[in-house]
């Protein structure tokens, strides 16, 4: 509920961002990626779904928000990495 009343959601305008990214059912009520987070990881390419064999490079950050959902954990990791060099044959 806002100001103009029940907006669904996922919102049309973060529904339309949805496509390609793995989602999974959550008990918690809020939300639990803004449109401007979802914006920026799919603007920096952000690949969703199992991590890459990758070597790290360099950053290594974690984002705790304020806000909380019983049992779900709740951060996000972001790593720097470079593909593997594939093996020759």
């Amino acid at each position: 509920i806002c100001a103009h009343g029940t907006v669904p959601y996922p919102a049309p305008a973060m529904f339309a961002m949805m496509p390609g990214v793995a989602v999974r059912p959550s008990s918690g009520i809020g939300e639990l990626v803004t449109p401007t987070g979802l914006a920026m990881l799919k603007g920096f390419g952000a690949h969703f779904g199992p991590w890459p064999e990758m070597q790290i490079s360099s950053a290594v950050n974690v984002f705790v928000p304020g806000c909380t959902f019983d049992n779900v954990p709740n951060g996000t990791r972001f790593l720097l990495g470079r593909p593997l060099p594939q093996p020759v044959e």
